[in-house]
């Protein structure tokens, strides 16, 4: 049995049962359809690390539990502290700037549970609180700008230069599509992924990292091998197959359990738009030896050029040809070397 799907914008979406062993179970596959790359297989790049600094770098504030790196559009990086609750701002020496946020809790300007984090313009700092279920919004000295409550059960949510925001919303049962846009009165909804046919909770089958380009969005989904940029109007402006993407199995959904099935770990975990390229953090499958590879992709074309192994299979996040490595209480600051 198989039945294909109108994508909306973006192709078909191919349910088919996996055979008489297995009844009841269906593979949820998507066929957007990729575009296949040039490339066949991965372009090494080899590089070395050359640690910079800490962050922080001196005695005079400390990191709890720092859990996710973002830079900003200038040379400042932002950590965000799991352990209090806050966002932490760093100059490109790694001395501390300002701290955004007022500990854990639900009064104005304390955080519950930090979910999305992100940068408006050069220094406005928002943060989702998934607990309380709102945006709170910081100016950049620190101080508590504003306040919302989305509409929307969103996974994440980036804004752009221009203030257009784009949000991730796999997990909201109230839409059949999976991303919103709005700008001023205006608001979208695109991206119909899965048919109405289907259990609404398989919603979760496509989760992924979201990065604003330019006026347009990129998406990455979790499970799949796949690069897609959507334009402010809701229309796919490429959709990409990712590299190295061998033995790929999608999920399953279980019908008579009424659950879901992943055959393994994600097999992308993180985006970086630097510029005009897209750094991929996808795991190896292959070789359990390295833990993550670092893969680039043109942002205009999504074109693939090259891959890098990550030294030591040490966890890293890149932005900007730098490497954050978490450590306990501090992040490490690497500069990548050219070999």
């Amino acid at each position: 049995m198989s039945a294909f799907l109108k994508l909306a914008g973006a192709g078909v979406l191919l349910i088919s049962s996996l055979g008489c062993g297995e009844p009841g179970r269906l593979q949820v596959e998507i066929q957007i359809p990729l575009i296949e790359q040039d490339a066949t297989g991965r372009a090494w790049r080899s590089v070395t690390l050359d640690s910079l600094h800490y962050l922080p770098g001196d005695d005079s504030m400390m990191l709890y539990l720092p859990g996710s790196v973002l830079k900003g559009p200038g040379k400042n990086v932002y950590v965000g502290d799991y352990g209090d609750m806050s966002v932490k701002a760093f100059d490109s020496l790694g001395r501390h700037i300002t701290t955004y946020g007022q500990g854990m809790g639900s009064a104005p300007g304390e955080v519950q549970q930090m979910g999305n984090l992100g940068t408006i313009g050069d220094s406005v700092v928002f943060v989702y609180d998934s607990m309380n279920r709102r945006l709170t919004y910081f100016r950049p000295d620190g101080s508590l700008l504003t306040i919302d409550e989305p509409e929307y059960r969103f996974k994440r949510m980036v804004v752009t230069n221009s203030g257009r925001k784009y949000w991730l919303i796999p997990s909201d049962y109230r839409y059949r599509e999976f991303f919103v846009t709005s700008s001023k009165a205006d608001t979208l909804t695109f991206g119909r992924l899965l048919d109405e046919n289907l259990h609404v909770r398989n919603k979760y089958l496509i989760p992924g990292d979201l990065r604003a380009y330019g006026e347009d969005v990129l998406f990455v989904p979790d499970l799949y091998p796949a690069l897609i940029r959507y334009n402010s109007d809701g229309e796919v402006k490429y959709a990409r197959r990712t590299i190295g993407a061998v033995g790929f199995e999608p999920p399953e959904e279980m019908v008579e359990q009424n659950g879901m099935r992943w055959p393994g770990p994600p097999l992308n975990y993180s985006m970086f738009v630097n510029e005009d390229q897209v750094v991929v953090l996808v795991r190896d499958n292959k070789d359990p030896r390295v833990k993550m590879i670092a893969d680039y992709y043109d942002a205009e074309s999504g074109n693939y050029n090259e891959s890098v192994k990550l030294p030591d299979g040490l966890f890293l996040l890149l932005t900007d040809e730098r490497a954050y490595e978490f450590r306990d209480t501090v992040v490490v600051v690497h500069r990548l070397l050219h070999r």
